[in-house]
């Protein structure tokens, strides 16, 4: 009817203009990609150090400045690979939209269109976006087309080819909830990218299209007027096109046509009669070569068809407007486990049976919903595949309607991959990245990664910890490396890298102070692994850095305290040791080895061990030392009597403990050893002073008292001398009774003497008088000494020699 004339005729307005806007983004997209591999621009960039502040800086913003002028763009930018406005050629604004882009094609590293977005002069821009690479495939940084699309698309979008009072053309797009207009309307001004409506309005064309209807739609427009339009999906995009135009205007020129029809049809009608015998006879021919032809014609689309169908290296299934397998390609075949003459005429669901792979309930067929809206739907997330024989196999892809001349679904095709393999990759790289993500979380080191090509070097979030910096402070190339480096330190940290980059070597490391935020230097070791192409050319270098100040500190206040304990310990007078649990020596100084009789410690420790019990003269002293050691865990001045190496003895008084492991093992003995003997020596000496001063003072107590008794025997001899006559027979024994008491009380005197009981008083002696008294009282003493002794000996039954 005039409905569906006027429906075609909408149509091939729509595919017209959908076609041109196809090839209007594919253009953009070539003038991009032809931009990124330009030879000049790609040495230009990856030859300087830092594209924002080299000196080609000038002549890049003059060429991408030359580049936009010629292709009719209205500005042209460069990015670095971390996001960032290098140069631009007009104006360096960056809209949200670019930024996003830029970060998608940075990720995905393919070439692709951002949204449309207003920019600050009220114009509707588009970019065009891809990632320069060198000669290697090496990324070196992002170029930016910006188009206007005030000069193009939108002369293009208003365009009507034919005069029509309400013909308009919509383009959309779905955000959110809403549908939002990326054109000016017709009929209400300034709407692009401000209006928007939302998807419950189901009535209207502009919300079936992001809905996935395709084709004719009757409904009303932004207005609330009836309108007839054609809802198309612009391809490689997400676009949506609607061309609509008023039913009233359509009727109304139906109504005017059908007039002017009727009075040209009644002149006709007599006119064809009067032909049709004519040329009936040359039609008849004609149509049989014409089907012929078409048949033939069908059979060679069919036959191309179907060799295309079994190239195809994805999986291929065909079903009618029914879902009923019509062809399938051996890959299908494959993966199903049908063969195209089993399947054929079977519902898809037969043939394609999926589930969700958390859930395994079965999932939706494609099928029906291409049937059902003549969209084109991908397949959801974690779908499996079910063979014929229960083998499992996640996959992937797309159904799509078939399609006639007419626009009508005449079938579906199903395109779906194996993803086992892409799974299995995907899972290791995440785990993968995991495992850095994990290891860069438990490590305190910086990690560092700088490319030799681009000169970015990134670092992880530790250097913030170690070093205060925070992510905004550090520059991308690695003059922030060299510009902290100590300079006392840079030219042989440079030498040294440079050497390893210059051999075969794998690994760099190097030792040298890094400033901190604060200003102070931290010791650092640093190590970097070299990556390098097939030619062994340094690419890249992948490393970490840790700061080693506080160890370093430690190692040197350490060898201080060892050389200090180590000076003590060789130099001690006192024995030291330590030696293992079997009792060998660890270590011993050369004092120990000294005292036991060695030229060195070493001599020592190979002669003997410690404990061995040749150096002790009561042997089980050495058992009694040890258990005390392990008993009690520490015992000190535990003395011994041991032997010299030339078998003399000594005495030693020796410390010692034990050191056992966190289960009670014995690690090793430790102690000291100090002779003793000049000790002992002393203590003797002195315990004889002590019998000699015992044996005075017993002398002296029995001199005291015989003294006495001496004093009555010799007063009453004077008294008895006194009464007798010098002729008396009793005065020369009384004389020589005193006589006697008199060389006693000598005797006593010296006694007393000896024990240091009476006052010295200096007085002349007759050294011959005194000497021969002396003598006297010892020649009694020795033949009472003498005379004591054989009567010894006799009760012991053995002779004394003269």
């Amino acid at each position: 009817g005039v409905r569906q004339q006027q429906y075609q005729a909408i149509a091939a307005v729509g595919e017209l203009k959908a076609s041109q806007i196809q090839q209007w983004r594919k253009e953009r997209l070539a003038d991009v990609t032809l931009t990124a591999k330009n030879p000049f621009l790609t040495r230009a960039v990856g030859g300087a150090r830092d594209v924002a502040t080299s000196a080609v800086r000038a002549e890049l913003q003059r060429y991408l400045d030359a580049k936009a002028a010629a292709y009719g763009y209205s500005d042209a930018l460069l990015f670095g690979l971390d996001g960032k406005l290098l140069i631009a050629a007009r104006n360096d604004a960056v809209d949200a939209a670019t930024q996003r882009a830029v970060a998608s094609v940075l990720a995905l590293g393919e070439a692709e269109l951002s949204d449309l977005f207003r920019a600050a002069d009220g114009r509707v821009h588009l970019d065009a976006i891809a990632v320069m690479r060198n000669a290697e495939g090496a990324s070196l940084a992002v170029v930016v087309l910006r188009c206007e699309v005030g000069t193009y698309l939108y002369p293009l979008i208003h365009s009507w080819p034919t005069p029509s009072r309400s013909g308009e053309t919509l383009l959309v797009q779905r955000v959110g909830e809403d549908v939002e207009y990326l054109n000016d309307l017709r009929h209400r001004a300034r709407t692009a990218l401000a209006l928007r409506t939302p998807l419950t309005r189901t009535d209207m064309p502009a919300v079936e299209a992001v809905l996935g209807k395709h084709g004719m739609f009757q409904g009303t427009d932004y207005r609330g007027i009836a309108v007839l339009a054609d809802l198309r999906q612009i391809p490689g995009s997400p676009w949506f096109m609607v061309v609509k135009m008023d039913t009233d205007e359509i009727f109304a020129e139906a109504r005017y046509r059908a007039g002017l029809i009727a009075i040209i049809v009644g002149c006709l009608i007599l006119l064809a009669a009067s032909t049709t015998a004519a040329v009936y006879r040359h039609r008849r021919a004609g149509l049989f070569r014409d089907l012929y032809e078409s048949e033939r014609q069908q059979r060679e689309v069919q036959q191309a068809f179907r060799t295309t169908l079994y190239s195809i290296g994805d999986a291929v299934i065909a079903a009618d407007t029914e879902g009923r397998v019509r062809e399938m390609n051996p890959v299908a075949e494959r993966l199903t486990g049908w063969t195209e003459l089993e399947a054929r005429g079977r519902p898809l669901e037969e043939v394609f049976r999926i589930v969700d792979e958390t859930t395994r309930a079965p999932a939706g067929n494609p099928m029906h919903a291409v049937l059902r809206d003549g969209m084109a739907v991908r397949l959801a997330n974690h779908t499996l595949l079910i063979a014929r024989d229960g083998a499992e196999r996640p996959i992937a892809d797309s159904a799509a309607p078939i399609r006639d001349d007419g626009g009508v679904v005449s079938g579906a095709v199903l395109v779906f991959s194996d993803q086992t393999a892409q799974r299995t990759a995907a899972r290791a790289l995440r785990a993968s990245v995991e495992r850095f993500e994990l290891a860069d979380r438990a490590t305190f080191r910086a990690i560092w990664d700088v490319d030799l090509r681009t000169d970015q070097l990134w670092w992880n979030d530790n250097l913030r910890a170690l070093f205060g910096y925070q992510a905004e402070e550090l520059g991308p190339g690695v003059e922030f490396w060299t510009g902290h480096i100590h300079p006392e330190d840079l030219e042989r940290v440079n030498a040294g890298l440079q050497a390893v980059l210059d051999s075969d070597r794998e690994f760099w490391s190097d030792a040298y102070r890094f400033r901190h935020k604060d200003g102070a230097y931290a010791t650092v070791e640093d190590r970097g692994y070299i990556v390098r192409d097939a030619d062994g050319h340094p690419t890249r270098i992948i490393g970490a850095m840790r700061d080693v100040t506080e160890q370093r500190r430690a190692e040197a206040a350490l060898i201080e305290a060892e050389s200090k304990y180590r000076s003590i310990f060789e130099n001690s007078v006192v024995g030291i040791y330590q030696t293992s649990a079997d009792g060998h020596y660890l270590a011993a100084n050369m004092a120990l080895a000294r005292m036991f009789g060695y030229d060195s410690a070493a001599a020592l420790m190979a002669g003997s061990t410690d404990l061995d019990r040749r150096f002790y003269v009561e042997r089980a002293r050495r058992d009694e030392f040890k258990r005390l050691v392990d008993e009690h865990g520490e015992i000190t001045g535990f003395e011994s009597e041991v032997y010299r190496k030339d078998e003399s003895t000594m005495w030693v008084s020796e410390s010692g403990r034990v050191v056992r492991d966190p289960v009670g093992a014995v690690l090793y003995y430790e102690g000291f050893t100090e002779d003793i003997t000049a000790k002992r020596r002393l203590e003797a000496q002195f315990l004889q002073a002590q019998k000699m001063e015992s044996v005075g003072r017993l002398a002296g107590g029995v001199a005291h008292d015989f003294n006495n008794m001496l004093g009555v025997i010799l007063g009453y001899a004077e008294l008895a001398l006194k009464d007798l006559d010098l002729a008396h027979p009793l005065y020369d024994n009384l004389v020589e009774i005193r006589t006697a008491a008199n060389r006693s009380a000598d005797l006593t005197r010296q006694l007393l003497a000896f024990a240091r009981k009476q006052i010295i008083a200096p007085s002349v002696l007759d050294l011959n008088e005194t000497v021969g008294a002396t003598l006297t009282m010892l020649r009694r003493g020795h033949r009472s000494g003498v005379a004591a002794g054989r009567a010894f000996v006799a009760d012991q039954g053995r002779p004394l020699p003269d």
